[in-house]
């Protein structure tokens, strides 16, 4: 959600949210137990953010500051409802004192549970694309998965001692573990999981709607028009645009190659605490309507990947993305992209480079300075060192971040799913060597 902040407010805002990382009063707090959103008692929050932007890149390279906004970004599960009112019932009083300092919160007097949540509503902003690295996994469920697999590895150690395991076999160890997990409050692991319901895994995400609009509007086209006038015309259309796409990237400006923002050194101070990371970018879309439905245009093909390509952990053979998300702001003027990430800043965007640069460049070549493409897919992010420099540039600081499991990356996530699956059911031998090779 995104929401105007009052005028002169906004470092009095960044202040507050500073202590929700550094308590104001006990510098040891940790922004999972803060008492203004104390995100461990959001049981269903897997990722969430609060950002206050105030500046933007804009197409003559020099940072403007704009009238400041505030957002609020979480990955979560159930339905947005729910998320909303478990947000507003646990931290009612801290959304009070943030958003107090924005335009259009209701004033003391009239500040219900209802008029919060009816604000919250309010500024909910749709995405235009989005990514789950962990398709159909609760916070729950990772959490628990990750316990059991601890469990599972401080049996192996303990018993080592008395026996060795290197002379069983697969499927005996695999039957002395199950009988370990029976007699733990893990038990619940030796039934198959339930996966996510058809209708989630069909309808996820907003990409459908186009393609259920077109295949609707389909046998209508085909009766009115033969299919030498549809094919003629659409060749046409997709000339034209590719001309006009082509004389576009011919005049676009893109970034100095080895510039650096001034806050390249206090973003890369706040990472790499733990296993995760997390990135905020904020950018100027490039001006006119054709460079806005081109980008609209390349959110619905990645959002139809994302949901039937990209669903055991990758996103374009990229391993590390526990959720990405793009979003429009400020009437389609800029781009928000919001990312929760394994690894390095730099291993992160290494990825991106080697693995998709084709998506990256298709997305981000619609927005101002970024390095010269070639119709629309070609160049762009493979020009390392300028990507690399604009991304810095574009990057702002996320004031808060909460991650419900620090020290999970995809890849653990994921391992300790089938970690979990394979204590039930029948496995071959094959099948109980590979499965041990898990732990």
């Amino acid at each position: 959600m995104i929401t105007n902040i009052k005028p002169g407010e906004a470092q009095t805002l960044r202040k507050l949210l500073a202590q929700m990382v550094i308590g104001k009063n006990n510098p040891d707090a940790d922004v999972e137990t803060n008492d203004i959103v104390p995100f461990a008692k959001l049981t269903t929050i897997h990722f969430a953010r609060f950002v206050v932007v105030e500046r933007s890149l804009n197409e003559s390279g020099k940072f403007e500051k704009i009238d400041p906004f505030l957002v609020l970004s979480t990955n979560y599960d159930k339905p947005l409802d729910e998320h909303l009112e478990q947000l507003v019932d646990v931290a009612g009083e801290g959304l009070d004192r943030i958003y107090s300092h924005c335009e259009g919160y209701p004033e003391p007097s009239s500040r219900t549970r209802q008029n919060r949540l009816a604000y919250l509503r309010q500024h909910k902003r749709s995405y235009g694309a989005f990514h789950n690295g962990t398709v159909g996994l609760s916070v729950q469920r990772i959490r628990m998965e990750a316990r059991l697999r601890d469990e599972i590895e401080d049996f192996i150690d303990r018993e080592r001692i008395n026996r060795d395991w290197s002379s069983q076999k697969p499927q005996r160890i695999r039957t002395d573990i199950q009988r370990h997990i029976g007699q733990t409050n893990l038990r619940w692991a030796l039934s198959p999981p339930d996966g996510p319901p058809l209708s989630y895994r069909l309808f996820r995400g907003t990409g459908w709607r186009s393609l259920l609009a077109l295949l609707v509007a389909l046998p209508f086209i085909i009766v009115l028009f033969p299919i030498w006038a549809i094919l003629s015309i659409s060749a046409i259309i997709l000339a034209t645009w590719s001309i006009i796409l082509r004389h576009k990237e011919k005049t676009d400006k893109e970034f100095p190659r080895t510039r650096y923002d001034e806050r390249a050194k206090e973003l890369a101070a706040r990472e790499d605490k733990v296993v995760q990371n997390q990135m905020t970018n904020v950018v100027d879309m490039k001006p006119g309507k054709f460079r806005l439905f081109t980008l609209k245009l390349v959110f619905t093909l990645v959002e139809v990947a994302a949901r039937y390509l990209f669903t055991k952990g990758k996103l374009g053979g990229i391993p590390t993305i526990h959720f990405a998300r793009w979003v429009f702001a400020e009437n389609n003027r800029r781009l928000l992209f919001f990312s929760n990430y394994g690894g390095s800043w730099e291993s992160y965007l290494g990825d991106f480079i080697d693995k998709a640069s084709v998506g990256l460049t298709g997305v981000w070549s619609n927005t101002v300075l970024f390095p010269r493409t070639r119709r629309l897919i070609s160049g762009g992010a493979t020009d390392e060192e300028r990507f690399k420099s604009w991304a810095r540039a574009q990057q702002t600081p996320t004031d808060v971040w909460y991650t419900a499991y620090k020290t999970l990356t995809v890849k653990n996530i994921i391992n300790n799913k089938e970690i979990r699956k394979g204590l039930s059911g029948n496995l071959t031998d094959d099948q109980t060597l590979e499965w041990l090779r898990r732990l």
